[in-house]
Formats: C-alpha cells, sequence, structure tokens
C-alpha cells in the first residue's frame, strides 16, 4: 500500500511517519484511510476467495454425483427377462400370426415383447447387448441396454429412452409414427435433451428395418403395466 507525499508527491510505504524523500511528515488522515483502504481490500479478496472456493466444491461434488449415477447401475447384474418354453412358443405363434395380419387385436406382455424382440428384431451383433424393455406405473415405457465402454476396461454404461407411442392424423386415420421421448438417461443420471442425442443415436441401430416393417401394419398401440402392449392392426389390410 501506497502513501503519497502531500508535499512532494513521493510514494512512501504505509508504515512511514516521515517521506523518504522530502523529510516532511505524512498526512496522518490520509495515512489512516490508506491503512482502512487496504483492510477493505483485503477483506473483499478474503470473500471472493471464499466464494471461489465454494463455486469450486460444488463443481466437484457435482461431479462426482454425475460420475457415481452413471456408474452406479453397473454395479448391478441387470435383469434378464425369460420365457418357458411354452410361454415362448405360443408368443412366438401370436408373432407369426401378426406378421400375417392374421387378426385385429394382439396382446404382448412385457417379457414376450422383450424376449421376441431381442431375438427376431436387432441385429445378432447387438445380441450381447439386448434391449430391456419396461413399462412404469405411468404407462411410460423405457427401453434400456448395457454396453462396455471399451473390450479391456471392465466399466459398462446403461443407455436408456423413456417416452410414448407417437400417433398422427394421416389421410383421416390414426397412424403410429414414431416414439416420444419424455426422458433420457446414461446410467442413473437424467440428461437434458440439448445433451441427449448421443444416447438417442446410440438407439438407432436398435431400430431394425424388420421393425419398421412391423411398426407400418400398427394402427394403435395400447399400453398398460399389468396386460403390456395391446396392438391393433391397420383395419383395412386385415384379413378376414
Amino acid at each position: 500500500m501506497i502513501v503519497r507525499c502531500q508535499k512532494c508527491g513521493h510514494e512512501n510505504q504505509h508504515a512511514s511517519i516521515f517521506c523518504r524523500k522530502c523529510g516532511v511528515k505524512l498526512d496522518k488522515e490520509q495515512l489512516e484511510a490508506a491503512i482502512l483502504n487496504k483492510k477493505r481490500s483485503n477483506a473483499l479478496r478474503n470473500k471472493i476467495k471464499a466464494i471461489w472456493r465454494i463455486i469450486i466444491l460444488v463443481m466437484v461434488v457435482a461431479i462426482l454425483y454425475a460420475v457415481f449415477m452413471i456408474l452406479y447401475p453397473s454395479l448391478f447384474s441387470p435383469h434378464k427377462v425369460e420365457l418357458s418354453k411354452e410361454q415362448f412358443r405360443e408368443s412366438l405363434v401370436k408373432l407369426h400370426s401378426l406378421e400375417l395380419r392374421a387378426q385385429k387385436y394382439y396382446t404382448f406382455n412385457v417379457s414376450e415383447a422383450t424376449v421376441l424382440y431381442n431375438k427376431y428384431f436387432i441385429p445378432k451383433n447387438l445380441r450381447k447387448s439386448p434391449l430391456s424393455i419396461i413399462i412404469d406405473i405411468n404407462n411410460f415405457i423405457s427401453f434400456s441396454f448395457r454396453r462396455k465402454v471399451l473390450r479391456t476396461i471392465p466399466i459398462a454404461l446403461d443407455y436408456t429412452i423413456i417416452g410414448v407411442p407417437l400417433f398422427a392424423e394421416v389421410k383421416g386415420k390414426k397412424v403410429l409414427t414414431g416414439f416420444k421421448i419424455e426422458n433420457i438417461k446414461l446410467g442413473g443420471l437424467s440428461l437434458p435433451f440439448a445433451f441427449g442425442a448421443y444416447v438417442i443415436k446410440e438407439f438407432e441401430p436398435y431400430y431394425s428395418r424388420k421393425a419398421k416393417g412391423v411398426i407400418k401394419k400398427i394402427d394403435k398401440i395400447e399400453i398398460d403395466k399389468d396386460k403390456g402392449f395391446i396392438i391393433c392392426l391397420r383395419t383395412r389390410k386385415v384379413i378376414e
């Protein structure tokens, strides 16, 4: 801190009583003001440092929380959906009947939909990371799969999209046009839609040409947590 001499203008240290150049006694009020300004400056500097420490701490905690939420689900083995031989045969007969449009309505429970989709509608190279299909209490559908980050690193990530089928009016009829996404997750962490494009892109290979072909035959899907998927085919194409 500097105290300027009132006579010659020489800059002196704040602890000085006399000017080091001309020897004049320095103004006491100026000296006290300089000391007060120094204290205020130090107090402000300490407050700024404290604020930055808090900001850095919050950022570190947020990063650690995000990493934990992303990796946490991979600490547990995914639930494996299986059907008995009899259940599988019955669900397969329904699937073939649907592909032939033999009737108007079909019901597939969640287990049937999961097993059949993984076996017949996703490419073979993806079957090591099968889809998990869940219907929650709000009748939202959750699609997820788990994949290793790198072959050499035993860390896997869960990718999840949650939403409902999307219908639109086409030529006076409701047609299934897509899937309205309500939530996107990486592990257990919900992502903003602005950052969810990466997760959504990972699901594109699971929507195969065969799956698109079946979707085109569907006029409506009702979702029920207990019953599963109630599928209504387009009336004009149903075989009588």
